[in-house]
């Protein structure tokens, strides 16, 4: 343990290996913890303690462990959450957050227990969803279960973590959505930045906030929200099948090896992840919506009781259950079992998938095979369950694909009654996959409208009445949702959906006039180096530089782990100077922009600053991006067609943040390789990669001006569709009454109110900041963002520049309607 803690902080090359074993083989205790185990599970932890490690006579299984992760577990209750929960009752504050690492059972298991039992003592209990292509969907799920079963009105998730400037409206709408229908109600944006100086630009970027383009327009994205969130408010959920939580089973098989990190790695616990995985899918990928049981919740908050019709049902304190479903386990509580068996003996119905489990209370025991006398046995088989549960629950919706007769593996479902009115929101997950021929069967009678969440809009919705259920035939687009509502009678004042007769199709073709607003860009971030008068290297790149200056004056590096700056200059003595540096920051020019240039730096009191051989005296013009990143005017004459040399010389302190710099301007930028080439801008774009068009580096909004060839202001119905585009989103008519937005898949918008006397169409394309701010040198391109993506080495760092693609990437087209 020792040698391990001062590795993380003395040994810097072993430092991601000690962190990569630090959560698997650190073991929680503190000083009173044999004696709180002694008290609470009767006999001596000391005695025993070996076997937290290894297997008993080689057997996986060990009461002793799963013994020890309880006490854990509920010391961490009884010491940190319930206190703060009790004292926030008695202060009147609410209580909310999220605990660290939900993904699976194996990672919960390592730094926390079981997050369910946590959440129950929370106002408003709340996850952390990492990463854009976070597929861990039972994040949402077992936290929306513990709501509905205390009754919780708000589940928070820190979200949009980890994933890098280039994630955009859609991917927002792609991660949002999944925890919307799981119950998120309160979203927790990650993250927005008091400043972006020095290291805290590379702090898990972006920023929400106005360093990002598209911060004005992003209300879009949470008035959409708002509208869902409201919507799925609305009445209580329709879901009567519970699913025993396995994660004890996960408990009483830990031991040196189990888990890497926060993986399973211990055969049998990859085998229990798979389980839970596939029994997932076999549920909610069957539109069939569950909640999970936590066996000490269950134990202390479930009763069997007879609901309506002498229906016998599982309660557990708001949620009522029908059905319980077990599957996946090797071990089960006594009581659970004892639950289990009153319900069976009231009518209650049980499905267990595969084998019982072998042992209770992680203790051998043929006890739990009563479950295969009480329950209805079947194979741990996915399409097996889903029929099973069909069967025997009383399930309100499914989603067909019409073509090949099968349900929809990717369309998730939540179906709320609000006295005489039925809500369905179902989900196209997948980023992927679209839907032309969705069928969806819901169990109802009346009227069906559907609530656009963009615009607010109802609309009335032919749907056939087959029996007791009403058939709506509709398409998923990649990641896009329906709404609907069954009501007796029509909403008053619904909107007629346009006509599905298509009269034409308009190709818009380039090259476009354009405008930016923004100057163009030039990242500086590639140098030579002296240090003490020394040339010291080649070129390099500006972190790698800073890297060189520490490893030269023996300082520590910068990082996503460093001390923060403020806490540096509380406690600590200032830094001394260590020495002169010089920076040469090499471009070229082609030809002279015809308006002054300006150029971009933090902390200029450190720097003085020369270009070709002239010192600069820095005329500050204001800030650009973020009010930490200076801008300053460039006298004219300083520059000269061939190469340029900018200059940066200072006195080098540990607390000196060595950071790229930017040129801005009307030119255009040429990459070959790592060497910038400056010329004029171009007098058109064309649809395709902005990157290759003179705007590698460019970040802010760029607006097309696409003529019209004929005139369709008297067409009935016109929609705008671009079909591919990389950017934030796409705002058509930006300065008309109505704009247009484009912002998620099916990537279009009414445009029939812009074209009445319009020549044209203007379409406002908002990029981010990725080409700016990087990672500019990590290979290859990586959706996930952090401060090591921006410190690359080996085979994943190259001196060329890695750009995200930016602008509309295929013609757009009007589609014109009846």
């Amino acid at each position: 343990l020792g040698n391990s803690i001062y590795g993380i902080f003395t040994d810097e090359p072993n430092r991601q290996a000690v962190m990569n074993n630090f959560y698997s083989n650190f073991v929680p205790w503190t000083g009173k913890f044999a004696d709180e185990f002694q008290q609470r599970m009767g006999y001596d932890i000391m005695e025993k303690l070996p076997e937290i490690f290894y297997r008993p006579s080689g057997k996986s299984v060990s009461k002793v462990k799963r013994d020890y992760m309880e006490i854990a577990q509920q010391l961490f209750l009884d010491n940190w959450i319930i206190p703060y929960y009790d004292w926030c009752e008695e202060n009147n504050i609410i209580f909310t957050g999220h605990f660290l690492h939900e993904n699976n059972l194996t990672s919960q298991s390592v730094v926390h227990g079981s997050l369910m039992r946590g959440y129950e003592y929370m106002h408003y209990p709340g996850v952390d969803v990492l990463q854009e292509n976070n597929r861990n969907y039972w994040i949402g799920k077992q936290v929306q279960s513990v709501a509905r079963q205390m009754g919780q009105e708000f589940i928070l998730s820190e979200l949009y973590g980890v994933t890098g400037w280039q994630f955009d409206f859609a991917d927002h709408k792609y991660v949002g959505d999944w925890q919307a229908l799981f119950g998120i109600n309160l979203r927790c944006h990650h993250l927005s930045w008091y400043t972006m100086e020095g290291q805290a630009k590379r702090d898990y970027p972006a920023s929400i906030l106005h360093q990002s383009p598209w911060y004005k327009d992003y209300n879009y994205v949470e008035t959409y929200y708002a509208r869902l969130g409201y919507l799925l408010g609305q009445g209580q959920p329709e879901c009567n099948v519970l699913v025993v939580n396995p994660i004890e089973s996960v408990w009483s098989q830990i031991g040196i090896g189990w888990a890497q990190r926060l993986s399973a790695s211990a055969p049998e616990i990859v085998e229990l992840e798979d389980y839970y995985r596939r029994m997932f899918n076999s549920l909610q990928g069957n539109q069939i919506d569950f909640d999970y049981g936590d066996e000490d919740i269950l134990m202390r908050h479930a009763s069997v009781k007879t609901g309506p019709g002498n229906t016998p049902i599982l309660n557990i304190g708001k949620a009522n259950y029908t059905t319980v479903v077990l599957g996946g386990m090797t071990t089960i509580r006594s009581s659970t079992l004892e639950i289990l068996e009153e319900f069976a003996g009231a009518g209650g119905k049980i499905i267990l998938a595969g084998d019982a489990p072998t042992h209770v209370d992680a203790l051998e025991s043929k006890s739990a095979q009563v479950l295969k006398e009480i329950a209805l046995t079947i194979p741990f088989n996915e399409e097996k369950i889903a029929a099973t549960v069909r069967e025997n629950a009383d399930i309100p919706v499914e989603a067909i694909d019409m073509a090949s007769g099968e349900r929809i593996g990717n369309i998730f479902c939540q179906v709320m009654r609000d006295g005489d009115r039925t809500f369905l929101v179902a989900v196209n997950v997948s980023r992927e996959d679209e839907y032309e021929n969705a069928l969806l069967r819901i169990a109802g009678r009346g009227e069906v409208s559907e609530w656009d969440c963009e615009s607010g809009d109802i609309f009335g919705i032919p749907a056939k009445k087959n029996g007791g259920f009403i058939e709506i035939k509709t398409s998923f687009a990649q990641s896009e949702e329906h709404v609907y509502t069954i009501t007796p009678e029509s909403i008053p004042d619904r909107k007629v959906k346009m006509s599905s007769d298509l009269l034409a199709e308009v190709p818009l073709s380039g090259p476009f006039s354009y405008s930016l607003d923004e100057p163009n860009l030039c990242v500086l971030d590639m140098g030579y180096v002296e240090i003490d008068g020394e040339a010291s290297g080649g070129l390099m790149e500006i972190l790698k530089i800073d890297e060189h200056i520490r490893d030269h004056y023996k300082l520590p590096y910068r990082s996503g782990t460093m001390i923060q700056p403020w806490f540096k200059t509380k406690f600590f003595d200032p830094p001394k100077v260590q020495g002169t540096v010089k920076i040469q920051y090499p471009f070229y020019i082609e030809k002279l922009p015809d308006s002054k240039m300006e150029f971009c730096m933090e902390t200029p009191d450190e720097f003085k600053i020369s270009i070709n051989g002239t010192d600069v005296s820095l005329e500050e013009t204001g800030w650009w991006v973020d009010k930490a990143i200076r801008k300053f005017s460039l006298p004219a004459g300083l520059l000269k067609e061939g190469e340029n040399i900018l200059i940066q010389e200072f006195s080098f302190r540990d607390d000196l943040d060595i950071e790229a710099m930017y040129l801005l301007g009307d030119f255009s930028v040429r990459l070959e390789g790592n060497m910038k080439i400056l010329d004029e801008l171009p007098g058109k774009i064309s649809t395709g990669d902005l990157t290759q068009q003179g705007f590698p580096f460019y970040s802010g909004k760029v607006r097309y001006h696409i003529p019209l060839i004929e005139d369709y202001s008297d067409a009935g119905e016109v929609l705008l569709e671009v079909p591919a585009y990389e950017a934030a989103c796409i705002k058509v008519d930006p300065e008309g009454p109505n704009p247009g937005m484009i912002a998620w898949q099916p990537n279009r918008t009414e445009v029939t109110d812009m074209l009445d006397g319009n020549n044209g169409l203007t379409l406002e394309v908002t990029l981010t900041r990725r080409n700016a701010f990087g990672p500019l040198h990590h290979t290859p391109f990586t959706s996930t963002t952090g401060p090591g993506h921006f410190l690359s080495t080996g085979n994943m760092f190259t001196m060329n520049y890695i750009l995200y693609p930016g602008g509309i990437m295929e013609n757009p087209r009007l589609l014109i309607y009846k």
